[in-house]
């Protein structure tokens, strides 16, 4: 089930955000999807992302 540990992470995440700097956020609205994307570095949905553990 690593996909809901993945969706739990975002949802938590943005609550933070949101609570932190509001809806608004710093430039824009905090959207699940843009926090996904910044907490992989923007390769969310590269062929070999997450890396593998060591």
């Amino acid at each position: 089930m690593p996909w809901r540990d993945a969706l739990a992470a975002v949802a938590t995440a943005t609550a933070a955000i949101r609570f932190r700097f509001g809806a608004a956020g710093l430039f824009g609205a905090v959207m699940p999807d843009r926090v996904a994307v910044a907490a992989s570095g923007g390769r969310l949905l590269a062929p070999e992302w997450p890396p593998p553990r060591s």
